[in-house]
């Protein structure tokens, strides 16, 4: 397989720009378009840090052959960060998951960027966009008014849905969160990928995925996936106090701060500083 850095991810992605989509979504090749739709579950689980709720699924799906490409799951509701991590999950290699889920035996064969994801979200994020452009594929926010079509990715997810609720029910205990992971993807590898569509003309995903790498070249791998995890977090601007800085409730303080919160512009105000992912 081959492995690339950011700049020939960029190129790799220039090379196989998509044409327009208007309407609902009409791709020929997988990889050109994909959909991310978010979920919750029906179910209670614990997870690591003692937190107990409804987990929150969001998953991407390739339009032209419908293969789950990647997905988040946490108990944080919709936002630019659980698109940025699916982002991220769809762009690496799956073999680091399925080991961690003590699923090795499994396959995920699929990889890399598509060149426009469709995601709905309340309102644009500019980290997003950022991050999407650095890395050559771009991000759009369609409105209900304008949306492509979605059925397919509302479909997936009430499947999905309605198995997490029957298992979560069958286990007659508490689940913890990655209780919940490995169940959500032994289904997607074992049943939702092998199941032929009749929109598919009767192949199934994982078919039609690996026909369209095998015609049109698999995409190269990403060689530096702290740099890709870094690059799709969120930022924030804030001013330094001598306190150190605030963000979602939680302070911030280190020496290294200090010569910041001495910072003010020409009208004596604090100059607001960019914390977050590298640009």
């Amino acid at each position: 397989m081959k492995t690339a850095t950011p700049n020939i991810l960029l190129r790799a992605a220039k090379a196989a720009r998509h044409t327009k989509v208007t309407g609902s979504v009409k791709v020929d090749r997988p990889g050109e378009v994909a959909l991310i739709g978010h979920v919750i579950m029906d179910c209670i689980v614990l997870d690591e840090q003692g937190l107990v709720g409804r987990p929150w699924l969001s998953l991407m799906i390739d339009a032209c052959s419908e293969m789950a490409l990647g997905y988040n799951l946490s108990l944080a509701s919709p936002s630019s960060t659980s698109v940025g991590r699916c982002i991220v999950h769809t762009i690496l290699p799956k073999s680091p998951t399925l080991l961690r889920l003590g699923l090795s035996e499994k396959s995920w064969p699929c990889w890399g960027m598509v060149n426009v994801v469709h995601t709905r979200l309340d309102s644009r994020s500019e980290d997003l966009d950022t991050a999407a452009n650095e890395y050559g594929f771009e991000i759009t926010y369609p409105s209900s008014g304008n949306a492509p079509d979605f059925l397919t990715m509302e479909k997936v997810l009430r499947q999905i849905a309605d198995k997490v609720q029957e298992w979560g029910f069958s286990c007659g205990r508490t689940v913890s969160l990655q209780d919940v992971e490995r169940y959500v993807v032994t289904w997607i590898l074992e049943s939702y990928v092998k199941q032929a569509g009749q929109t598919l003309g009767g192949k199934t995903p994982l078919q039609i995925h690996g026909e369209g790498y095998a015609q049109f070249g698999a995409p190269p791998i990403c060689v530096n996936p702290q740099r890709l995890e870094l690059d799709f977090l969120p930022s924030f601007r804030r001013c330094v106090q001598w306190y150190g800085v605030v963000i979602d409730g939680l302070n911030y303080d280190s020496a290294i701060l200090d010569p910041y919160s001495r910072d003010h512009d020409k009208k004596g105000c604090r100059i607001k500083h960019l914390f977050g992912g590298i640009r």
